[in-house]
């Protein structure tokens, strides 16, 4: 499901890079996905900022999905220069909701350009949300993404106004629930978690045998998916470097 957002696709010994020159600070977009190698995670690094400095981008970026590897290459981040590391767990769903949603929060199915424009106010709240270049490509992303795979896009409503949202991506049997957030100001209502239960039960209708998302290891909302019925599937793991 990444690949198919990404400009192209270089194949490499390792593994593959995911490009998009015309959205360079697009992380999501531009990034080394290693899941063979032999070294230390420094001399990965060192091959992934040869690979993506040829291309042009001024951030690091590298994701390792084989769990070994992983596991292997994380007592040794960060790497070198490069301060970012992080686990993220793979989640899929295999069990019960704890309960059901409130029934008095609704939950409506978006076009594109309304979901962009709910999806706005969170890229804006992030750090280099003033800077609008790069609002502008992380916005075009969920455009490149519906482009690239089948879409769907809910939002919780708060007076007839979309606040909370996420994206249900479809592959066949497979699903994928991504960009979960809930405007600043809305949070703790349950907003999230109608959400999450109408894209779950949209999944059901489609067919999907394996539904899964992505969350952050030392962030809250994994709380809430396990809840949801959500179990561990794998870790992600993931090291870079913001642009110089």
């Amino acid at each position: 499901m990444y690949t198919g957002r990404a400009g192209r696709v270089e194949e490499h010994p390792w593994g593959i890079a995911m490009l998009t020159d015309d959205l360079p600070r697009v992380w999501d977009a531009n990034f080394v996905l290693a899941d063979r190698w032999e070294g230390s995670a420094a001399e990965l690094a060192a091959e992934a900022d040869r690979v993506l400095g040829a291309a042009g981008l001024r951030h690091r970026k590298v994701a390792i999905h084989d769990q070994a590897l992983g596991a292997r290459l994380w007592p040794e981040l960060p790497a070198g220069s490069w301060p970012f590391h992080d686990r993220y767990l793979v989640l899929a769903h295999r069990r019960k909701p704890d309960r059901l949603g409130d029934p008095a929060l609704e939950v409506a199915e978006l076009d594109l350009d309304s979901y962009v424009r709910v999806h706005e106010p969170v890229v804006r709240a992030e750090p280099y949300g003033s800077d609008e270049e790069t609002v502008r490509q992380l916005l075009e992303l969920p455009r490149r993404t519906a482009a690239a795979i089948e879409a769907r896009l809910f939002a919780g409503l708060v007076d007839g106004e979309p606040v909370a949202y996420a994206s249900l991506l479809l592959d066949g049997a497979v699903a994928q629930i991504e960009d979960v957030a809930t405007h600043a100001e809305h949070r703790g209502k349950g907003l999230a978690r109608a959400v999450v239960l109408r894209c779950l039960a949209e999944t059901r209708r489609a067919g999907a045998e394996l539904v899964w998302l992505v969350a952050d290891d030392k962030d809250w909302p994994k709380e809430l998916y396990a809840r949801l019925g959500f179990d561990p599937l794998g870790v992600e793991t993931m090291f870079g470097r913001p642009a110089e």
